[in-house]
């Protein structure tokens, strides 16, 4: 019994470490699509075939499909839209490296917020944790605020609402069934980029289908969404949520590397030292354990 539960939490971990692998990708793909597409457009894209691609696993149970499904979908859907709305819209401003660095910070405001909404303890990791992450912030953008600090911090408002989304996933996903939520979450947050993309006069249709928006949409769609939510839904829970988090911390080091990789970006000598001091925030707050509670 032991050797399948370890087992499964080996498979569960290795399923997690390709999320990781997925959203590291992500950011660079985006950045060179958006050199020839709207952002809009590529984002109503990309959650409409992720979407699609989820469907015929969610089909296969359509009795779990449920009012509490659509609406707690909804609600997942609509921050989905505003985290990759400020993620992206930071990502024309700055580099993927630097939005993978930053977008990493993710995982040190759900203490925080979790402490502010629901009073959670907080170890003094966090604590420790939000000052390293604030240094490495600050290193990234070399103290600036004009040029690449403006997508630095639309990138950590989007961190912000990554959080918001992660939290609100664990509190209402238990008694939903995984895959419809999925479909209707991201279903959702595609009808948000639909509709932004009128008003911006950016095509809900592209002219041209180059190669760098295939590449980014196949990717992005199928495996840096469709499969990573899915598999987030399904596995995460067969870990403990600190092993899950300081596995998702390899994310932006996946970034820069795809970041150097594919779009040959040249990575200074303070993105790697404000990256790395965001990494070892995101790994002390994991690591340090909680305070002891008086009984």
């Amino acid at each position: 019994m032991t050797t399948l539960l370890n087992r499964r939490t080996l498979l569960a971990e290795v399923m997690l470490l390709n999320i990781a692998i997925a959203w590291g990708l992500g950011f660079p793909l985006m950045k060179d699509a958006m050199a020839q597409h709207g952002m809009w457009t590529l984002l109503w894209l990309r959650f409409t075939l992720a979407a699609l691609l989820v469907l015929p696993f969610a089909l296969r149970r359509p009795r779990e499909l449920t009012g509490g499904t659509l609406f707690t979908g909804s609600v997942l859907g609509a921050l989905l839209f505003l985290t990759f709305a400020f993620l992206i819209g930071g990502l024309q401003y700055t580099s993927a490296a630097n939005t993978g660095f930053v977008a990493g910070l993710t995982m040190l405001f759900v203490p925080v917020l979790e402490r502010m909404v629901w009073r959670k303890p907080m170890s003094a990791g966090v604590k420790w944790s939000v000052l390293l992450g604030l240094a490495g912030l600050a290193v990234l953008s070399q103290l600036s605020f004009e040029g690449v600090a403006l997508g630095d911090m639309l990138v950590l408002v989007g961190a912000v609402f990554s959080a918001l989304q992660i939290i609100a996933a664990d509190r209402l996903t238990l008694r939903h069934n995984a895959e419809w939520l999925t479909v209707i979450q991201l279903a959702a947050a595609a009808l948000l980029f639909a509709a932004l993309c009128l008003p911006s006069g950016q095509p809900l249709w592209p002219q041209n289908w180059d190669f760098s928006l295939w590449r980014a949409l196949l990717l992005t769609a199928g495996f840096a969404t469709a499969f990573a939510f899915w598999v987030q839904m399904r596995f995460q829970n067969q870990t403990t949520p600190q092993r899950a988090a300081l596995i998702f911390n390899l994310e932006p080091l996946f970034s820069a590397l795809f970041a150097w990789w594919l779009l040959n970006e040249h990575i200074g000598s303070h993105v790697w030292l404000g990256g790395l001091l965001i990494v070892a925030a995101m790994t002390v707050a994991v690591i340090w354990p909680l305070p002891k509670r008086v009984v």
